[in-house]
């Protein structure tokens, strides 16, 4: 069992009973969450055909992210294994964040970071310390361009 577009795009269709959905819920936490991952990362252009995959995708990380932080019968995953697994998909969404222009696309993909910012924080403090560290340092020069192009060449520096 896996995610694939065309799971999405049952999902994305009206169907009575959603047997997308229930096919959904049966692929393993850890399993979702990969796959998820890697299809965000295959569907992040802008183009139509993509856009609402894209959309769905971003959405249901950050449900199933949500998911890590809460207790072990909950996620099925120790602790450990829940950082673990946030660790892993970290990097590849900082990467889809820093190379999207301003779309839909990206600021999903913001929400799903700032869910996994707080969801390894509630996790592993530690953790969750060591994250926000890095996501400030590489958000830093995209603020910086993003104020430079709204602010008419004055760049503002968190």
């Amino acid at each position: 069992m896996s995610i694939t577009i065309e799971l999405l795009d049952s999902m994305l269709a009206p169907s009575p009973g959603n047997p997308a959905e229930a096919h959904y819920r049966t692929i393993p936490l850890d399993s979702r969450v990969r796959e998820l991952t890697t299809l965000l990362t295959q569907l992040h252009g802008d183009n139509a055909a993509n856009a609402g995959r894209s959309m769905l995708s971003a959405v249901l990380l950050r449900r199933e992210v949500e998911t890590l932080a809460g207790k072990q019968h909950l996620s099925g995953l120790a602790p450990s294994s829940a950082v673990s697994l946030m660790g892993e998909i970290a990097n590849p969404l900082m990467s889809l964040f820093l190379q999207n222009e301003v779309t839909q696309s990206r600021r999903q993909i913001g929400h799903i970071i700032a869910e996994l910012s707080s969801s390894l924080s509630l996790v592993s403090v530690e953790d969750g310390k060591e994250w926000m560290k890095t996501v400030l340092n590489h958000i830093r020069p995209g603020v910086s361009i993003i104020c430079v192009a709204y602010s008419g060449n004055h760049s503002i520096h968190i």
